[in-house]
């Protein structure tokens, strides 16, 4: 029967870039890179266990951090949307002059003053930029503002030392996915990164309790 390791192709060799493959030996499961330059690139699972726990420890909000980074954020999202309202408010002077401009086109050529060739060539031209414009338009209407998912990654960051703990394997990896971008073993040592928003968040924390950020 295949073990299940929990942390099966999660942890890349930092040195070669393959993935560390677990191991059952004496009753512990080891991760191991298997490249020739990297023997001795290992970890027992409960020492990744550990580092996993502790790393995500430094995530934990009080009331007041979740108070100032959910004002911190409506400050963003108001930044945010006043510059999208801008931008689309541009975006769409721009779209109404190009309808202007493909307007007067046509009655030039209805008016005889322009053939039908260049009307054609313009027309098209006017029409690749109208999209162009609209496309555009499209994409930041489109484009949700970030400091909507900042209580829900908010809630994420606090509970997820205990959700972790409580996790079984599958679920682990789950949160492990949610909240890092990457696992990478130096020999000895584990470097867990955590996403952007997960990571400022961990800053932010360490900050405030007045230790230096890892």
């Amino acid at each position: 029967v295949r073990h299940g390791f929990t942390f099966r192709r999660m942890i890349r060799c930092a040195s070669c870039g393959y993935s560390l493959i677990g191991e059952s030996r004496k009753g512990h499961t080891y991760y191991r890179c298997h490249s020739q330059q990297c023997r001795g690139t290992s970890f027992r699972e409960e020492d990744i266990e550990g580092a996993i726990e502790h790393r995500i420890s430094h995530l934990r909000l009080t009331p007041e951090d979740i108070r100032d980074l959910g004002d911190l954020a409506y400050m963003h999202f108001l930044d945010e949307a006043t510059q999208r309202t801008e931008t689309e408010a541009a975006l769409r002077r721009d779209i109404g002059k190009c309808d202007e401009r493909l307007s007067r086109l046509t009655d030039a050529m209805v008016d005889g003053h322009l053939d039908k060739d260049s009307f054609a060539a313009r027309n098209r031209e006017l029409l690749m930029e109208r999209r162009s414009l609209r496309d555009r338009l499209e994409r930041t209407g489109s484009q949700p503002p970030r400091a909507d998912t900042v209580k829900e990654n908010l809630g994420r960051a606090d509970i997820a030392q205990l959700s972790y703990g409580a996790a079984n394997p599958e679920e682990k990896r789950k949160i492990i996915r949610e909240l890092t971008s990457d696992l990478l073993a130096h020999g000895k040592n584990l470097e867990i990164r955590l996403r952007d928003t997960f990571a400022g968040i961990g800053s932010w924390c360490l900050i405030q309790s007045g230790a230096p950020c890892p």
